[in-house]
């Protein structure tokens, strides 16, 4: 089908970017445009839900205590020694 649009000027110079960047015909880029706009992808409702569960994320210290900072450090440093692997 023929006919006749007004394209504005920052639309057509998007479509004419796209023309030569792709070597392609501009009714090519425009169909496809159009056709793209009138059959938009589907609502994000349209997603998987996805439950997280709660896990602890270890031991809690206030950054700004260097001193429970350093026991906590050495806590983990040396922790083998206070539990050894069983044989």
């Amino acid at each position: 089908m023929r006919t006749t649009v007004t394209l504005d000027d920052d639309v057509a110079a998007e479509l004419v970017a796209r023309q030569r960047a792709e070597r392609r015909s501009f009714k090519a880029v425009l169909n496809e445009t159009l056709r793209a706009g009138l059959h938009p992808a589907s609502p994000a409702g349209d997603a998987k839900v996805v439950y997280t569960h709660p896990r602890p994320l270890g031991a809690r210290v206030d950054i700004a205590d260097v001193s429970a900072v350093i026991a906590m450090l050495d806590e983990e440093k040396y922790a083998h020694l206070a539990h050894p692997p069983r044989s």
